[in-house]
């Protein structure tokens, strides 16, 4: 066979054809070429609940991630009283928003009210101005937590939220609720909280009530909807026998 005589074309990729006679560094320095694509087609329009309806990037990232999601008509929120005031925001149904700059006497570094509500417990904030922050205010918000810590069987942990303006010492360290000093004022800017209330948080990060004024009686009320109070001893109206208070209650007797 003579020296020249072209091989057989290499199909790789397919539209690339070497023959024996192309020099080496011709194949080396020669771009591999790929078939023509064809025309892209257009992209597939976006799954139901992926468009933007219209709204900016941050609306639309919080609606992908449920951020978005309210409970107003939920039988465990406490709706807004109307008193003459405009309702506050966020309102009862509504996701927690977080903030910064809060001082708490325990920590010597700004902490996020995230870190107050990373618990499985309720929890409840109680906003002290200049009226709430000393005397007969801070005692009154002090009941608030008291009473609902009773309500909630001890299942809700309670934080007196000072505002920016009230000095950090007003209120001797060690007290009960624990004080949180709104240093930043990021809190009062995210909730808009009234001197004396009391807001409510579950344990799912939504606010499940908004108290102005902060009274024993109301956070009671509220909290009772929530936490049942256990009672011992009851006989099941489908007993067979009465209990005493050492017996058992027995299973219900299947109907025949």
């Amino acid at each position: 066979m003579p020296g020249n005589w072209p091989w057989p074309c290499e199909v790789w990729p397919p539209t690339t054809c070497w023959t024996a006679t192309t020099p080496n560094a011709t194949r080396s320095r020669r771009k591999w070429s790929s078939a023509p694509s064809a025309t892209p087609a257009p992209p597939a329009p976006a799954p139901p609940g992926l468009s933007n309806n219209g709204d900016d990037a941050t609306t639309t990232l919080q609606r992908q991630a449920q951020l978005l999601v309210a409970y107003p008509h939920s039988p465990l929120i406490q709706p807004q009283t109307a008193n003459g005031t405009p309702p506050a925001t966020p309102a009862p149904g509504d996701r927690a928003p977080d903030c910064r700059g809060l001082l708490s006497d325990l920590a010597g570094y700004p902490r996020r009210l995230f870190d107050l509500l990373r618990t499985p417990r309720h929890v409840l904030l109680l906003f002290a101005g200049p009226q709430h922050a000393t005397g007969d205010g801070t005692a009154r918000l002090e009941a608030c937590a008291t009473a609902a810590q009773h309500a909630a069987h001890g299942l809700l942990d309670a934080y007196l939220i000072t505002a920016a303006e009230v000095p950090q010492d007003a209120r001797p360290v060690g007290l009960h609720p624990p004080r949180v000093h709104d240093a930043a004022n990021e809190f009062h800017n995210a909730y808009t909280p009234r001197d004396g209330e009391a807001l409510l948080i579950r344990p799912d990060g939504y606010i499940c009530g908004r108290f102005h004024p902060a009274l024993p009686e109301h956070l009671t009320e509220h909290l009772r909807r929530t936490f049942i109070t256990p009672t011992t001893n009851t006989p099941h109206p489908n007993s067979t026998r009465e209990s005493d208070s050492t017996d058992a209650i027995e299973p219900p007797v299947p109907q025949t």
